[in-house]
């Protein structure tokens, strides 16, 4: 009996060839593979944990929102680190500004923009990245759809390969917080962001994703 009618199965990752994984990860011998459900509703995970070992894998591990977190560090030659999801948006120093780069598509020689004396950004070259594990995650939003992490410039979203539309798409959250109509969630992913999750999935051409 399908328990959970229209979701699929997301096979994130499998195969590393890119080094995106920690040292010891099976994912470089081709023994590993990353899975969530469609929907992305995390107390399916369980239920898919134990799936994955009566379909004969022999190990799996459960990684919760609440205990340890795949991150990806980046750091830059002025000291500067900032750690973050490896699909949330870096902002990179560019000739027009900056660009929006996916944390774990940055690599050494890319500039962070960094805070300098009196508040001004200033760019300093990557010369370090790595994935590490933490405990916890947190996700703010600002008007701006900007934010500080550590002295580096950073998106406030994730998933999506290009800050300019996210920012668009979350116009209408911005505009309810604006009016006093919605409430701060303590945890957990905002129903109107998980909602554009779903239907990104949809109408977003491949090459707008994250993987």
């Amino acid at each position: 009996m399908n328990q959970w009618p229209g979701v699929r199965l997301r096979v994130i990752e499998g195969w590393d060839e890119e080094n995106s994984h920690l040292d010891y990860s099976l994912h470089y011998e081709g023994r590993a593979v990353d899975l969530t459900t469609s929907d992305r509703d995390r107390s399916k995970y369980g239920m898919l944990a134990r799936l994955a070992v009566e379909a004969g894998f022999d190990w799996n591990r459960l990684w919760e929102r609440a205990l340890d977190v795949f991150l990806r560090e980046v750091t830059a030659e002025n000291g500067v680190t900032i750690t973050s999801t490896p699909s949330h948006l870096l902002l990179l120093a560019a000739a027009d500004g900056w660009r929006d780069s996916f944390a774990a598509s940055v690599g050494v020689g890319d500039v962070l923009l960094t805070r300098g004396p009196a508040g001004v950004m200033r760019p300093s070259r990557v010369v370090d990245t790595r994935y590490v594990t933490k405990r916890g995650v947190y996700a703010p939003l600002t008007a701006t759809g900007t934010i500080l992490v550590d002295d580096a410039l950073a998106s406030c979203y994730a998933m999506v390969r290009s800050h300019s539309l996210a920012h668009a798409a979350m116009s209408p959250l911005r505009w309810m917080s604006a009016w006093g109509s919605s409430r701060e969630s303590a945890s957990g992913v905002h129903w109107y962001a998980n909602a554009l999750y779903k239907v990104g999935d949809f109408v977003l051409p491949t090459s707008y994703r994250y993987r």
